[in-house]
């Protein structure tokens, strides 16, 4: 017999389910669609969860643990999507229930994903099976829409629309008390409602924020990393996610950055370090293409946001700003963080910039044909972050599964505006940057005498050393050097090359 725990919706019963669509969704062809996977639920299943009675109309997608269904709901017009998770143990149901009430929490803003119901059911042959009702978006993903556009691309009205909306939904999560990370943002998170209406989903990676907290034990560097390898995509992860032994904070300045990743690949169909890999990501080395052409103002706040140094990144306010003044409208939320004094207008390594015309203007137009025919050949590829696999585990395996259970302004000029948003620091702020600067510098001197094998160790350089490397053999560690005689132990090899810095010169060498 099931143990079942229903989640109580918070979706007012006169704001109705789904949306009033035509007998066959839009963009779902359900003559050609795959064979079910196994373990599947075959259209026409029901099942209740929570106060709804759900009735299976045709599978979508699969990914990981869990399967993903369009559906109705008995007695109402219109569709709705219910995920359906199997997890064998508490470890991963706690992942499972982390999401669910981080959509109950945030489903109420219009550009994220509205939560109605869930269930969580254990069973009898051990694990458990979660069951998550939510909102239908019959436009799609804002992938499979560039997928669709692959010659005619995205314009820049229509690019800051969807990223005007998924920062708005991002600020409206940064604004909570304590602020929650959405960590995994990306274009395959996107989905679209309409065409003038864009929401932001899966949040399986959410997470609280812990503001300057960094981890200063081995144990708990080790705990971060994994829980980073685990929940975000590669290609979004900002430098301090790149390369945890650096001990610097992962908050919500690491959305940011992934928001500059984001905007990149919605402006040029790829990511920035998509070639040159981590080390790329740890240096914020990436180049900006000269073709499709976008507007000054765009380019900078893309370069804006993904900046090495974390507290040169705008916060969640500024980008909002300067995104509705690039489209010409008024910003629609409040500033929180009027006393922020770490933002610069531009990074401090700028990008390297592609021209089309030797000496040209970097923002020269080109005509209409040259455009198209200029254009690189770019498929903008899913990403999905990686999961940790159990052996031996099928969690739809049916010894696991009981499947009988079943208003605008007058537009500002944009490059201005941005230098007005970014350049306002007074010489209060300057001096108090500068005492924490100072703060930061004695605390790295006294961390190097007490905790100089946690910082320098062998095995800190060549875990720092096989994350930045792609697609390569990891480098062979060193023989064992002759020790000091003093109580920290430092190796030759280490004595050589003081910094990871110095180590990335010589690595050609070695």
């Amino acid at each position: 017999m099931h143990q079942t725990a229903t989640r109580q919706s918070r979706i007012p019963e006169q704001q109705g389910i789904g949306q009033t669509l035509p007998p066959v969704p839009v963009g779902i062809d359900t003559s050609n669609a795959p064979p079910l996977p196994p373990g599947a639920m075959p259209a026409g299943t029901k099942l209740q969860v929570g106060k709804y009675t759900v009735i299976i109309h045709n599978f979508i997608a699969e990914g990981g643990f869990a399967h993903v269904y369009l559906a109705r709901i008995e007695g109402k017009t219109g569709y709705v999507v219910l995920k359906r998770v199997v997890v064998p143990d508490q470890e991963r149901l706690k992942t499972v229930e982390k999401e669910i009430e981080f959509m109950r929490r945030l489903g109420d803003h219009k550009n994220i994903v509205r939560y109605y119901e869930s269930r969580i059911d254990i069973l009898p042959a051990g694990g458990y099976e979660a069951f998550i009702l939510m909102e239908y978006c019959p436009g799609g993903g804002v992938i499979d829409l560039m997928n669709r556009r692959l010659q005619q691309r995205l314009t820049e009205p229509e690019i800051l629309k969807i990223f005007s909306d998924v920062t708005e939904a991002l600020a409206y999560m940064h604004y909570c008390n304590p602020p929650v990370l959405h960590r995994d943002l990306k274009v395959e998170n996107i989905l679209i409602l309409n065409q003038d209406h864009y929401k932001l989903c899966d949040f399986g990676s959410a997470a609280l924020s812990k503001g300057q907290y960094v981890p200063n034990t081995i144990k708990d560097i080790q705990r971060l990393e994994d829980d980073i390898q685990r929940h975000t995509t590669l290609q979004y992860r900002a430098p301090e996610m790149i390369d945890v032994y650096q001990k610097r904070p992962v908050n919500e300045k690491a959305d940011i950055w992934a928001m500059g990743v984001l905007l990149y690949k919605l402006c040029y169909y790829t990511t920035p370090f998509e070639e040159e890999g981590q080390l790329a990501i740890l240096n914020a080395k990436y180049t900006i293409p000269n073709l499709p052409v976008f507007s000054e103002g765009l380019r900078r706040l893309i370069m804006s946001m993904l900046q090495e140094d974390q507290n040169r990144r705008p916060n969640i306010y500024q980008v909002m700003k300067t995104v509705c003044q690039l489209r010409g409208v008024e910003c629609p939320i409040r500033d929180i963080y009027s006393s922020d004094p770490y933002v610069s207008p531009t990074p401090s390594s700028p990008p390297t910039v592609q021209t089309y015309y030797e000496n040209s203007n970097l923002f020269e137009k080109v005509s209409a044909n040259h455009y198209q025919s200029e254009l690189p050949h770019i498929t903008p590829m899913r990403r999905g972050r990686p999961t940790k696999s159990v052996d031996s585990y099928d969690p739809f395996d049916p010894a696991h599964v009981n499947k009988t259970s079943p208003s605008a302004t007058q537009p500002v000029s944009p490059i201005a505006s941005f230098q007005n948003n970014f350049d306002t620091v007074n010489s209060s702020q300057e001096k108090q940057q500068q005492q924490k600067e100072e703060k930061v510098e004695e605390e790295k001197k006294e961390e190097v005498k007490i905790n100089k094998k946690v910082s320098s160790s062998i095995e800190a350089r060549f875990t720092a050393l096989k994350n930045a490397s792609k697609g390569k053999k990891p480098l062979p560690p060193p023989k064992p050097a002759k020790f000091r005689s003093n109580p920290v132990a430092v190796d030759d090899f280490e004595h050589k090359f003081p910094s990871l810095e110095e180590l990335d010169k010589q690595l050609p060498a070695i």
